[in-house]
């Protein structure tokens, strides 16, 4: 599998030389994704500054795309670099009232105001009736305004940046047809609980202390309460409408026990995001959609089923092994190569023949792209120099 990393900032491309891999993290909610790696600073060479654009991608498909927020330097010119994508501008905090959004229109509303890239954003269809946030994160308005929804409609919606574009999806729409067992993961734990999350009775309280009015809305499951014991749910409302519909929501989303799956040493698979499911492991309705997944963008593990993965890859870039590339030399020390205008190689990324170790700025050469490993021969200098 053929890992790509690339570097966006001042409008120049470039490959940054990673060290020991990159590592990348995505979260079901409350935190965004992670890319973290190491780069080894040359002198002459493209520097990563905050704000530069990152993006990932795994045989041509895009992973992740996002900002330098953070650099560590440490000694022999080692950087550690961490980027993040959209949802990390969502931490900033703000004041909003509103009334009848739904939360895929605040959505919209919030991602317009702070500069974000949407893509696709499922509706929600309910209207909130009320809302009033003061001084709190952004991220914590749309969790809010979706919570709100899931407690009336029983339909959950996943908020993750796909490539550089913040898209909101229902979460059955992200199941995955995967296969979790004995023979892709090392070990799971399945715990099922009424502690936390399960309900028997939801009382709904409104008061308007100004008016006198206070109504109070109440429902529960007599069957649930002969076996659980009274489990009740308390909430007090900042409006009425829909008070005893709202009861009878939270009663069928949270009238089952609470399942969540750990599982670990699990195969890792670049198309698993946070918020996502395997469709063949958990039971239909009992999954826990808290996880992180965690990948670290390696070379395969020698198991039978990486070598399966590695030469059905390997038997489609046997039709196009090597790609010619031209390009002109824009540093010597350390060497440097411009390709295509933008694209920027360090010597990292360059097999140098013996013979082409004398290269000036301004030489002009033909370069091969070996596919599959990220890395260009040299093959040989052009007449005339740019």
């Amino acid at each position: 599998m053929a890992a790509e990393l690339l570097a966006e900032q001042d409008g120049t491309v470039f490959v940054p030389a990673a060290l020991d891999g990159v590592t990348w993290e995505t979260h079901r909610s409350g935190a965004p994704g992670t890319l973290t790696f190491t780069v080894l600073e040359e002198d002459g060479a493209p520097s990563l500054r905050e704000g530069a654009r990152v993006s990932l991608r795994l045989d041509g498909e895009g992973l992740f795309c996002g900002y330098v927020f953070t650099r560590a330097r440490s000694a022999g010119g080692r950087v550690e670099v961490t980027a993040y994508d959209q949802l990390r501008y969502l931490r900033s905090r703000d004041t909003m009232l509103y009334e009848g959004k739904t939360a895929s229109a605040l959505l919209r509303m919030l991602a317009a105001d702070f500069r974000l890239t949407l893509g696709d954003v499922e509706e929600t269809g309910y209207a909130i009736p009320i809302g009033a946030e003061e001084n709190v994160p952004v991220w914590d308005m749309v969790e809010n305004a979706l919570d709100e929804t899931y407690r009336a409609t029983g339909r959950r919606y996943v908020l993750y940046d796909n490539f550089g574009k913040l898209c909101l999806k229902s979460a059955g729409s992200l199941a995955l047809p995967l296969l979790l067992d004995e023979n892709t993961v090392s070990a799971y734990r399945c715990e099922e609980t009424i502690d936390e999350g399960a309900y028997s009775r939801v009382r709904l309280l409104y008061e308007d202390g100004r008016r006198g009015v206070r109504q109070l809305f109440s429902g529960g499951d007599e069957s649930l309460q002969e076996r659980w014991g009274v489990l009740q749910y308390f909430e007090k409302l900042q409006d009425p409408t829909g008070g005893q519909s709202l009861v009878e929501s939270i009663l069928r989303a949270h009238s089952a026990p609470v399942t969540s799956i750990t599982v670990t040493g699990a195969i890792g698979s670049p198309q698993v995001h946070g918020g996502e499911c395997p469709t063949h492991f958990f039971r239909r309705g009992a999954h826990d959609e808290s996880g992180t997944e965690k990948r670290r963008v390696r070379k395969m593990a020698q198991t039978a089923v990486g070598l399966v993965k590695q030469a059905a890859v390997e038997a489609v870039q046997a039709e196009k092994p090597l790609e010619l590339r031209f390009g002109s030399v824009v540093s010597s020390s350390p060497l440097t190569v411009r390709v295509e205008e933008k694209l920027l190689l360090t010597s990292a990324f360059l097999l140098i023949p013996e013979r082409l170790t004398d290269l000036l700025p301004g030489d002009r050469v033909a370069l091969l792209r070996v596919q599959g490993g990220g890395r260009y021969l040299l093959l040989d200098r052009l007449g005339g120099a740019v």
